[in-house]
């Protein structure tokens, strides 16, 4: 895991994006993630994005 973790800041880091992206999809399962609720104009809160090791996914 903290070879993911390394690889995946490092793809940030240099700017390769689409390479953290796929490295943080491969982590969610593994309890490396949290929905961030996102309030909208309405009560209820949306859950659609991802926080996974400060890699925001939307």
């Amino acid at each position: 895991m903290q070879y993911l973790l390394g690889q995946r800041k490092g793809a940030v880091g240099t700017g390769n994006h689409d390479k953290a992206i796929k490295i943080a999809m491969f982590l969610i399962p593994f309890g490396h993630a949290k929905a961030l609720p996102r309030k909208e104009d309405y009560d209820e809160a949306v859950n659609d994005r991802l926080l996974v090791n400060a890699l925001t996914l939307d």
